[in-house]
């Protein structure tokens, strides 16, 4: 017990007291708004729920940065540097460009847009998996954000904390529950906790089952809980890092870092008005921002310094 007091006394400083480091956000690239080829759409509409720019963007393995260019319909493709290197033009039966979430993992696109259907693209546009659970009994069971991607399968929790899998098979999908899971993909387990794990390394977007994790352990007997501490903290998953550091955004403008041995090892505030969608992590664990204007948008870029 004197050990989680610890914990909940650091997290509590760290988290919500002035943050003790502050690192520079260097702006990388302006690229301005149109339709040419190095442009950027944006679109002003204050009734519809993709007004603005591009709504998010990710980083692959190599460095090239990934825009879901929601209103041009495709994903623009720059490297480290923001500087041009070509359009993907999406499958027409995909609306990946409209993702509210995601990631890149080596030939493969990873979204869910604002409706919660899913998408896998290739790294030549073709649509590889799309499942919508709008419409669907499940689509109000759905816990939101409590999701994750391992290899072409698609991991849900729902409201009661059960897990559910999606795997494409051709033209069908196939939805499988907890205690099929281990069957899908190698090495994925789920434990009592509903708490998703491969090869014995938790695989989670969500900070609260993180920090549990890593004192699960612990007496809680006295019925004080994360849940309780941290229910009002707004915090997404931003990815890991080449050195094996994840990195989480916790409220508006707080990035915490964790190493490979869930260490909490920094914690620092970033100027949020440079930022107008969720961060994203570089493999040598640079945060790039994207701050987003009628006229143009611009890049930010804060270079690791932990």
């Amino acid at each position: 017990m004197k050990k989680l007091i610890i914990i909940l006394i650091f997290l509590s400083h760290t988290l919500f007291s002035v943050s003790y480091n502050n690192y520079p956000m260097v702006s990388l690239k302006v690229i301005q708004t149109g339709s040419s080829e190095n442009e950027l759409g944006y679109e002003y509409d204050p009734g519809y729920i993709f007004s603005g720019g591009p709504q998010s963007f990710a980083i692959d393995e190599t460095g090239d940065v990934y825009i879901a260019d929601t209103h041009n319909k495709r994903m623009a493709i720059y490297d480290e540097d923001i500087n041009f290197k070509r359009i993907l033009n999406v499958d027409g039966s995909s609306t990946v460009y409209y993702s509210s979430s995601l990631e890149i993992n080596k030939d493969r696109i990873y979204g869910r847009d604002q409706e919660s259907t899913f998408y896998i693209i290739s790294d030549k546009g073709d649509n590889l998996f799309q499942y919508g659970f709008g419409g669907t009994e499940l689509f109000n069971q759905l816990k939101t954000d409590k999701f994750i991607w391992i290899d072409s399968v698609l991991f849900h929790h729902l409201a009661d904390g059960e897990v559910i899998a999606i795997e494409n098979q051709g033209s069908e999908y196939s939805l499988y529950d907890k205690r099929e899971i281990k069957d899908i993909v190698m090495g994925v387990s789920v434990d009592a906790d509903n708490v998703i794990f491969r090869d014995g390394e938790i695989q989670t977007k969500d900070f609260l089952t993180f920090i549990n994790h890593m004192d699960r352990n612990l007496d809680h007997a006295n019925g004080f809980s994360y849940d309780l501490f941290f229910k009002m903290v707004n915090n997404k998953y931003l990815g890991a890092d080449n050195h094996q550091n994840r990195y989480w955004k916790v409220g508006s403008k707080r990035i915490i870092v964790f190493n490979g041995d869930d260490r909490l090892i920094d914690s620092f505030l970033y100027d949020h008005t440079k930022s107008d969608s969720t961060p994203a992590i570089h493999p040598d664990g640079s945060i790039y921002f994207m701050k987003i204007q009628a006229e143009q948008i611009e890049f930010f870029k804060i270079t690791r310094q932990w």
